[in-house]
C-alpha cells in the first residue's frame, strides 16, 4: 500500500508517531547526557571532598614524615577491597596507603604539582578501573625544607557505572511508556476529531451512487 492510498486519519496518525518518536528519542538523548554529566561532575567533587578529608587527617613532621589516623572519618578506606583507596606518594615512593588497599597494586599518575589535581582513569591487573584524583601538596617545616606529596583518591568506576545503567534503563521505559500512551490517545484523538470528515465523505459517496 503507497502513501497515496492511506487515508487522511493514517496519514495524520503516522506524521505524528514520527515527530513524537523524534522527540521523545531526542529528549531522552539529552537527559542521559545531562545525567552522565551531572554523576561524573559529583564523582569528582566526592573524590577531591575525601582528598581533603586526608589532608586535615594528615600529620606532617619536621623531617617529612607523615601520620594518619588508624580510623578515618570514611570507614570504606578501612576496609580491603571497598572499592574505595587512598594513597600518599612521595616521588616514586609510596608514603602511606589506606587499609583498602591491601593486596591491591594501583599504578598512579605523575604528581600534578602544588595545589594542582589531576582526573585520570586506572586500570588494575584484574581489569577493574578505577577513577582516581591526584593533588598536589608541599609541607614546608620550620628550617623552610620544602617535602612535595601527592595524595591520591581512587573509586570503583563499576559503582557509577550501574548508576547509570540503572538510569538510562529507567529512562527508557518512562519514556518508552508515555510515548506508547500519547500514540493511544492521539490515535482516539484524531480517530474523534475526523469523524465529522469521515461521514461527509460517507455522505458524498452515497449521493454520487
Amino acid at each position: 500500500m503507497t502513501i497515496k492510498q492511506l487515508s487522511l486519519t493514517k496519514r495524520l496518525l503516522i506524521a505524528v508517531s514520527l515527530v513524537l518518536t523524534a522527540f521523545l528519542g531526542l529528549s531522552a538523548f539529552s537527559l542521559n547526557n545531562a545525567f552522565q554529566t551531572s554523576a561524573d561532575s559529583a564523582q569528582e567533587k566526592r573524590l577531591i571532598n575525601y582528598v581533603y578529608t586526608l589532608l586535615t587527617a594528615a600529620q606532617f613532621s619536621e623531617n617529612g614524615i607523615v601520620q594518619m589516623p588508624n580510623a578515618l572519618a570514611e570507614p570504606e578506606f578501612s576496609i580491603p577491597n571497598s572499592g574505595l583507596y587512598a594513597q600518599i606518594t612521595s616521588g616514586q615512593d609510596i608514603i602511606w596507603q589506606s587499609e583498602s588497599t591491601l593486596g591491591l597494586f594501583i599504578a598512579l599518575p605523575d604528581h600534578p604539582g602544588p595545589s594542582n589535581q589531576t582526573l585520570s582513569t586506572v586500570e588494575l591487573n584484574s581489569g577493574i578501573k578505577l577513577i582516581n584524583i591526584a593533588y598536589g601538596v608541599v609541607w614546608e617545616n620550620r628550617q623552610g625544607d620544602e617535602f612535595h606529596y601527592t595524595i591520591n583518591v581512587s573509586e570503583d568506576l563499576n559503582n557509577i557505572d550501574q548508576q547509570k545503567a540503572k538510569f538510562q534503563l529507567s529512562l527508557w521505559y518512562w519514556l518508552g511508556g508515555t510515548g506508547l500512551m500519547l500514540l493511544i490517545a492521539q490515535a482516539f484523538i484524531l480517530r474523534w476529531g475526523l469523524r465529522p470528515l469521515h461521514d461527509v465523505a460517507i455522505d458524498l459517496h452515497e449521493v454520487g451512487s
